[in-house]
């Protein structure tokens, strides 16, 4: 700071670096303060926009981390403002903020908004990339868990089907990004009482997640559950009781 000053470009790279380094040792106050004070020079100086996108970018997963969703949300909308006259409404670098706004109206239960944001970040990546590229599927399977959430079983399956026609079509069969397509798929069909099809679902999706040790654990406890409710339902006490004891 004494060589170049506390106003300098420098100054602004070298604070992102250790608001990445707080963040990453879940320090979120501490993170928030120093991009709040990269920000506050940014502004003086008047640098390039861009690095102020990324520092607000950091800022709003920042906020998130601490389950601060009002001033998450604040953020996004503003970074939103910037990238949408930096390179215009239907550029696919809106798309992200988008995703992680309508996350963010989800958890407020405005539902709405919720829908709106998906469709926009999927028509724009679609339009942009193609309808069967690999980035569409992340927002397909956010909206057919949101619209298995609101009771909506029929736009549910035709989404996660969607999703998973993408993945098949591009990555084969049996790759692990198939298994959250498949687990949605499997809910659905158990909710309409589909169980002989919800249990195949659940049980591909399964051998796919312990073919892969780097996937999430709680995703082999989803399948599991849906598998034990499934032989609870239809009586099958052999695999209740082995499918619990793996839950235990």
């Amino acid at each position: 700071t004494n060589i170049c000053g506390k106003y300098h470009p420098y100054q602004v790279e070298k604070y992102f670096k250790l608001a990445v380094f707080y963040l990453n040792q879940a320090d979120f106050k501490k993170g928030i303060q120093i991009l709040n004070d990269a920000i506050d020079i940014h502004d003086r100086i008047e640098h390039e926009e861009k690095s102020r996108i990324g520092i607000m970018a950091l800022l709003a997963l920042a906020f998130i981390g601490l389950e601060n969703y009002f001033e998450a949300e604040n953020t996004l909308r503003r970074l939103l403002d910037i990238l949408e006259e930096e390179f215009g409404a239907e550029n696919i670098a809106v798309t992200s903020v988008l995703l992680e706004i309508a996350r963010i109206r989800n958890l407020q239960q405005d539902w709405n908004e919720t829908e709106a944001f998906l469709n926009r970040a999927l028509r724009i990546r679609s339009a942009t990339l193609g309808h069967n590229h690999l980035s569409c599927v992340e927002i397909l399977n956010e909206l057919g868990w949101f619209h298995f959430g609101r009771g909506n079983c029929d736009s549910a399956k035709t989404v996660f089907s969607k999703a998973l026609s993408i993945v098949t079509l591009k990555l084969g069969n049996e790759p692990s990004d198939l298994a959250p397509m498949l687990t949605g798929l499997a809910e659905v069909h158990r909710f309409l009482g589909n169980y002989i099809q919800s249990k195949k679902l659940f049980q591909r999706a399964l051998n796919i997640l312990e073919q892969n040790s780097s996937q999430n654990s709680d995703h082999i406890i989803q399948c599991l559950h849906g598998l034990f409710e499934i032989f609870g339902t239809v009586n099958d006490y052999q695999n209740l009781i082995d499918t619990g004891r793996r839950l235990i």
